[in-house]
């Protein structure tokens, strides 16, 4: 016969022994969740956050004298029990095998994230792995995350024990909560993108058609429904874990550029779907996997988004090895519409048409020798120069609630610091000027050869005062960049380019409105509101 646990028994235990002196009370220190290993150089630890404890970690235990209660106080409590109270009506403590589907711990589902932070934000500016603004006042940033880190090995028991559906599984998170609570705190968004690597004793994760070792990153198992159970736990513990209001994921990104899979060689940063690479392979496969994520994340809050990954290929197959990007998304919009996931979002990686040709403004690509990047249907690739090619068409064809983010580009050193510093201008005033665009984050590292995305000097100080509401460094930045591309000001060649407005200004104003019309100052949420809405 099943053990019975019941709370009467517990919490009269309790009482007894801490009132005869058998159990000191105590007070335990509660530290902050140990942040994992780093899963990319992007990423950063807890500590480095600047994650706080609760209580500080060289705290003693507090004994409480005891105040003891006389043989006759026990047994009338304990006749008290027996005489007016049913035991199968009392509520039961959990036994490990009646763990209650979807509990991590206490407070797993306590106060969940009812606000979007893309809303919130002032500015575009955001650069990946960073986790605090100093000297750029930067609002959003990004991590990667291999969810291989997130699994048990095979026969192993490893990590938080959670239930879903009746069955016990154990999983880590393989994002530091710390770091992802540190940038709530500041007010930036989070956008992370789940990767899978090839792990040993963890290979039932990747599909059976893509297990082949050797790639950098793989499809989920989405054919082995006894994986497909386990991923669907997971994304649930997951989605739990990362959506209250003081530990939130923002942006749920699949992969990463899922249009240009991985094969022999090419697309190295892409997932590995096996040999067969065709649109509707990848779609349906792709679709899977994105539907669970979304399903388990929409479950415990509608404030965060999940989130199509695709790269700059528009229209463009990179000669048969991948798929156009519009395609993809039709396939995939078409699948998750179907299936109840329509509110899809999209994570897009601007970089220029050619990688290291960060002239973007003329009319031939250095490189091909052809026009790649026209502001029109013809757009073989949408870049900083031309995104209202893909941001038209995704609002004309499925709504403007289907939010983009740019979440990942980089503009190389190779034509030189002052070509560096106007390609990623030119891209950040068109993407501030474009209603369908939420962010702008940066990859700025080197990885070799003609494909050095740190930011020079030049660089540096556009991105420091670009978008910071100061009129005289947008001046700055016009007559330093505009020569460069061959215009004499922004609105030659950004359609809605609006000069930079003093936040300072526009806050007192909004403040003066609150005082003059509702006799009250504003509460920050409001005041941010109206001061976006104004600048």
């Amino acid at each position: 016969m099943k053990r019975r646990n019941y709370r009467w028994i517990a919490l009269l235990l309790t009482a007894i022994l801490s009132a005869t002196g058998a159990v000191p009370v105590t007070a335990e220190p509660m530290g902050e969740e140990k942040a994992p290993a780093s899963v990319s150089g992007n990423t950063t630890d807890a500590a480095a956050a600047g994650a706080k404890t609760n209580v500080p970690i060289d705290t003693e235990p507090v004994e409480e004298e005891p105040t003891e209660l006389t043989d006759d106080e026990i047994e009338a409590l304990l006749k008290e029990i027996e005489t007016s109270t049913d035991p199968d009506s009392l509520e039961m403590l959990p036994d490990e095998e009646e763990l209650e589907d979807g509990v991590i711990y206490s407070e797993a589902t306590a106060n969940p994230v009812t606000e979007d932070a893309f809303k919130k934000t002032s500015t575009l500016k955001g650069l990946q792995g960073k986790i605090d603004k100093t000297g750029f006042n930067i609002e959003h940033t990004f991590f990667n995350a291999n969810i291989a880190n997130g699994f048990a090995a095979n026969g192993y028991s490893t990590g938080e024990k959670y239930v879903y559906k009746g069955n016990t599984y154990y999983f880590s998170s393989p994002i530091s909560t710390g770091s992802v609570r540190a940038c709530n705190e500041l007010g930036m968004t989070v956008s992370v993108c789940f990767l899978l690597s090839w792990e040993n004793g963890k290979e039932r994760l990747i599909d059976p058609a893509a297990r082949t070792p050797g790639y950098q990153y793989y499809a989920y198992n989405v054919t082995e429904p006894a994986v497909v159970a386990e991923y669907e736990a997971f994304w649930h513990y997951m989605a739990e874990k990362f959506s209250r209001s003081d530990c939130h994921i923002d942006n749920w990104i699949i992969s990463n550029e899922v249009n240009m899979p991985a094969l022999n060689g090419a697309h190295v940063y892409s997932p590995y779907f096996g040999t067969d690479i065709s649109a509707d392979k990848v779609a349906n496969m792709y679709a899977s996997s994105y539907m669970q994520v979304y399903r388990a994340v929409k479950e415990n809050t509608n404030a965060t988004r999940v989130s199509f990954s695709v790269d700059h290929s528009w229209q463009h197959s990179d000669e048969g090895r991948g798929i156009p990007a519009k395609t993809l998304i039709d396939k995939l919009a078409a699948i998750c519409n179907a299936n109840g996931c329509g509110d899809w979002t999209i994570s897009y990686h601007a970089y220029p048409s050619v990688l290291f040709e960060t002239e973007i403004w003329l009319p031939t690509n250095r490189y091909s020798g052809t026009n790649l990047n026209p502001r029109d249907g013809s757009a073989q690739f949408v870049d900083g120069y031309n995104l209202n090619v893909m941001t038209d068409y995704i609002r004309d064809t499925y709504g403007s609630n289907h939010r983009i983010m740019l979440t990942e580009q980089g503009f190389s050193t190779y034509r030189g610091d002052a070509q560096q510093a106007a390609s990623f201008a030119l891209t950040y005033y068109n993407a501030k000027a474009n209603d369908m665009i939420d962010c702008l984050i940066l990859h700025v590292a080197n990885q070799g050869g003609r494909e050095d995305y740190s930011f020079h000097q030049t660089a540096l100080d556009v991105f420091a005062k670009i978008d910071n509401g100061n009129a005289a460094d947008a001046a700055w930045i016009e007559s330093t960049l505009c020569p460069v591309i061959g215009v004499s000001n922004w609105k030659q060649i950004i359609n809605g380019y609006a000069v930079a407005i003093n936040k300072e200004k526009v806050t007192a104003f909004v403040k003066r409105l609150y005082a003059l019309c509702l006799d009250r100052s504003p509460d920050e949420a409001g005041l941010n509101d109206w001061v976006n809405r104004f600048a």
